[in-house]
């Protein structure tokens, strides 16, 4: 009998130890902080429990989606940290908890401030005198908010205001990087040169200089550099002294006016890697440093390009043996996205064939053909048909950028530094 009552005893606390381990509580979270940026976002985290769960936030940036749950006590669930824009200038801490069989357990979320910036504004599409305005402004931006709609307006000046106005106008902007777009409204009734200073919640945050055409033609060409046409024979100089009448044509930062032409807007300069790279004039445009991938560019304002609108272009060059001595030309209606231009011819360095539009060859890697200049005999000249399209937002941008390739004839040698020389680059429209 009293064995008996044992076996029942064993079995009484066997049950009782499962019936405990089964109705073990469980409650995990994988993790109690969390870092977000300053926008507005959505944060997946898991939770593990054995039952009813809930939440609880102290702050009104902070959601939780679900707000509440059942678990099973095997698979872990997901849930979602909502954050909204912080559009405060300081970054913030909030608390919010997650709920379970009377435990509360805090989940800590630090935001960082949002970085909102306006980018440069600029315009798009064209303004005809006597013709209703076809012409947007355009203010790139970033770290925004699809919460937020910002008020935009400009005033106008210049010779082509008249007749044009731009209204204020709500935009809704949209979460991260966006565009907004402003239009311009009413009909110009005369040409000339137009100012847009343009605000966003009444401040200023750029200005923009356009044209009112007279008619439909295209505008902004020809221009063109070329000192050697000016009759400039004097020896090199530094990059920031004067020409001899006074005008500094090359300013910092290394932006060079037209010697040719009546678009005093459109510029030449170089975008180059080195840090150490030098600048001088001889009397053409010398760089000490520019490797592949570094390149000339010519930024002109322009106006009525439509696609297929051909151009010319004209350039020579020179360097020192161990410069850059292949040179492929781009264009771009935004300098960001680039198009080859047609035309390129094959060149081959070793068992390497590459495209390129022009080339060094042994006259202009030594004297007198490298500081000398004529386009009926430089056998470096040459000249190129090329159709353009996509060019809408008033600005031709266009490139000569550098090849691997070294000056020196027949040389495999991949370009290290050296002197690099551009005698003239001049752009006319295909008439």
């Amino acid at each position: 009998m009293k064995v008996r009552i044992r076996i029942l005893a064993a079995f009484a606390l066997m049950f009782c130890i499962l019936a405990c381990k089964k109705t073990a509580d469980i409650f995990q979270r994988d993790t109690d902080s969390v870092k977000a940026s300053g926008l507005a976002q959505d944060v997946r985290h898991y939770l593990l429990c054995n039952g009813a769960w809930s939440s609880e936030s102290e702050a009104d940036w902070i959601s939780i989606v679900p707000e509440s749950g059942n678990g099973n006590g095997v698979d872990y669930q997901p849930y979602y940290i909502h954050v909204k824009y912080n559009a405060t200038m300081a970054s913030r801490t909030g608390v919010f908890y997650l709920i379970h069989n009377g435990l509360r357990c805090p989940v800590r979320v630090t935001q960082e401030p949002v970085e909102f910036v306006y980018g440069t504004p600029y315009v798009r599409g064209s303004l005809i005198k006597d013709t209703p305005a076809a012409m947007k402004i355009l203010v790139p931006y970033s770290g925004a908010s699809s919460e937020v709609s910002v008020p935009f307006s400009a005033t106008l000046s210049g010779a082509g205001a008249p007749g044009l106005r731009v209204d204020e106008q709500y935009i809704q902007m949209q979460d991260g990087e966006g565009v907004a777009e402003v239009a311009i409204s009413g009909t110009p009734t005369s040409s000339g040169t137009l100012w847009l200073d343009v605000y966003a919640n009444a401040k200023q945050i750029g200005r923009v200089k356009t044209l009112v055409a007279a008619d439909a033609n295209p505008v902004g060409l020809p221009c063109g550099w070329n000192f050697y046409a000016l009759g400039y024979t004097n020896a090199t100089r530094t990059a920031l002294q004067q020409s001899p009448e006074g005008q500094a044509w090359i300013q910092s930062p290394h932006q060079i006016a037209p010697t040719s032409g009546t678009n005093t807007d459109a510029y030449l300069t170089a975008v180059v890697t080195s840090a150490s790279a030098d600048w001088t004039f001889n009397p053409g445009i010398q760089i000490n440093g520019m490797l592949q991938g570094d390149y000339w560019l010519a930024e002109i304002p322009v106006q009525n390009f439509i696609d297929g609108i051909r151009i010319n272009v004209e350039a020579g060059l020179g360097g020192a043996g161990k410069s850059v001595g292949f040179y492929l030309l781009e264009y771009s209606a935004d300098g960001v996205n680039w198009i080859v231009a047609d035309g390129a011819q094959d060149c081959s360095r070793g068992t390497d064939v590459f495209q390129a539009h022009w080339w060094n060859t042994a006259a202009s890697i030594a004297s007198p053909g490298r500081v000398t200049y004529d386009k009926s005999t430089d056998d470096t000249y040459h000249k190129y048909t090329i159709a353009l399209y996509g060019i809408d937002s008033n600005k031709l941008y266009l490139r000569l950028r550098a090849l691997k390739y070294c000056a020196t004839q027949g040389s495999t040698t991949v370009v290290k530094a050296g002197w690099t020389d551009l005698k003239g680059l001049e752009v006319s429209l295909d008439q």
